[in-house]
């Protein structure tokens, strides 16, 4: 009987050092796609004509995707502060994964390799970076969020 017990304890005792073992795999974070339409596309830039949606959708510290066919890639749009964004190539250099914002580090990382950093200027390990699209804010009646394809259209 005293044998039993401690059998029965034992299979237990190894049984939790297995799951304390064990990789804990995380769920993927949910990536937002912004809805198509909020935004209209044109030739040379982007437009969100009712940032006050993305404010709602997007907190301070929190990324959106915006992926269209009329786009030449999906794009990344950060939330960096109450009226500060930018965006960036929404792909991994690698094409693999979705570019993401991580607000404690105030960088980005890629989805699928947490270990691909990117500084808020593109920059990344090696030869790695990533297209910085150049934004600006209209305040108007309505703020809008204008994400130019290039540096020529911005100037325009």
């Amino acid at each position: 009987m005293i044998l039993n017990k401690l059998t029965i304890t034992g299979l237990i005792l190894i049984f939790i050092f297995y799951l304390s073992c064990a990789p804990v795999t995380k769920a993927p974070e949910k990536i937002l796609i912004l809805d198509k339409q909020l935004y209209g596309v044109q030739p040379d830039k982007i437009i969100i004509s009712d940032a006050d949606e993305i404010f709602k959708i997007v907190p301070v510290g929190g990324d959106i995707r915006l992926e269209d066919r009329r786009l030449p890639e999906p794009i990344t749009l950060i939330r960096i502060d109450t009226k500060e964004f930018q965006a960036f190539s929404g792909n991994c250099p690698d094409k693999k994964g979705a570019v993401r914002f991580h607000k404690q580090g105030k960088r980005l990382y890629c989805s699928d390799d947490k270990n691909l950093f990117f500084n808020l200027r593109g920059k990344g390990p090696g030869n790695y970076s990533l297209k910085v699209y150049p934004i600006k804010l209209e305040e108007n009646a309505k703020v809008k969020i204008i994400i130019y394809k290039d540096l020529k259209s911005l100037s325009q």
